[in-house]
């Protein structure tokens, strides 16, 4: 045996042996030249993605988005000229525009990513969006701590509108008269509230806030609270609405007299909320929900369709109808 013939007891030479067959391709061994280990060679498999690959493509698509989005800020600067020549108040919002482009994303999506995920993702591009146009931001209503409009604010105008907290209904609504850009969010009217907010709004002032959305607009199930947004901007409509109106009745009306009229007329309605007068025999207010979106029309259609039981119809405002996720 020469010095450097490796020094192998017969078991390992047959176990080395046994590798070299039935791994060829990652086994080199020369009995006999002092090789004593083995010599690794560099595999692929083809079913395995090449992760550099994977992440330069993820880096040109993340420089695509950038691109598009800076595209996108430079026309809403256009955007923010053609909009001041109107000189609509309140901020640039549209709400009904909103809502059929986030119908159009959830319909055409597909793939893993997930769809509140694309919402939110959407919503926080269009509200920076807004921002650039001019003053915009969010008073809400905060009662007794409760966290739960101040989240569903912040999770449906994202994080570059400023939110303002407000201890009353009555100083949102003040907010969004007196300070321009700004919109309320209060909860969604319901029979028996201890706080009739939208009685404050039942005149027919030009100037008055109005309901322009109903939140959360995207939902998995039934939602925990119900919100709306008020504001001054004018409100666009969208595929699907509901417009909401306050009857002012001559004398005590039942609910269902009220509804059964409506129905005959052709307007499905529900009411959402009522509100006594002082007396047995004094009128009441009856916050009504209808199909659709049409101001003036309505209006002489309802009253209409009431007769002398109603002495006056205000629209409210209405909202577009939330989609679930």
């Amino acid at each position: 045996m020469t010095s450097l013939e490796p020094v192998l007891e017969p078991a390992a030479k047959q176990h080395l042996s046994q590798l070299i067959v039935c791994q060829p391709a990652r086994w080199h061994l020369w009995l006999g030249t002092g090789l004593q280990g083995p010599i690794m060679t560099k595999t692929t498999r083809p079913d395995i993605p090449n992760l550099s690959d994977l992440r330069r493509q993820i880096d040109a698509i993340d420089d695509e988005i950038h691109a598009l989005l800076m595209r996108r800020a430079a026309l809403v600067d256009g955007v923010a000229r053609a909009k001041r020549d109107t000189n609509a108040p309140g901020p640039g919002i549209r709400p009904g525009r909103e809502a059929d482009i986030v119908r159009r994303l959830l319909s055409r999506h597909e793939g893993p990513f997930p769809r509140r995920a694309l919402v939110r993702v959407w919503r926080e591009i269009v509200n920076a969006m807004t921002s650039l146009q001019g003053p915009f931001a969010v008073a809400v209503h905060v009662d007794d701590g409760a966290p739960e409009l101040w989240d569903m604010a912040r999770d449906h105008f994202g994080s570059v509108v400023p939110l303002r907290d407000h201890d009353s209904s009555s100083a949102v609504i003040r907010a969004v008269l007196d300070q321009p850009g700004t919109v309320g969010v209060l909860r969604f009217p319901e029979d028996g509230d201890a706080d009739p907010w939208w009685t404050q709004l039942a005149h027919a002032d030009p100037k008055a806030p109005r309901i322009i959305a109903r939140l959360p607009f995207a939902t998995e199930g039934e939602p925990e609270v119900d919100a709306c947004v008020i504001a001054r901007s004018p409100l666009d409509g969208s595929s699907a609405d509901r417009a909401l109106f306050v009857l002012e009745t001559a004398g005590p009306v039942s609910r269902a007299s009220t509804l059964e009229r409506l129905g005959q007329a052709g307007f499905p309605a529900s009411i959402l909320a009522t509100l006594a007068g002082t007396t047995a025999d004094s009128g009441r207010l009856l916050l009504i929900e209808v199909q659709g979106r049409e101001e003036t029309p309505t209006v002489q259609a309802l009253t209409a369709a009431l007769g002398e039981a109603v002495v006056a119809v205000t629209w409210l405002g209405g909202y577009a109808v939330p989609v679930a996720l």
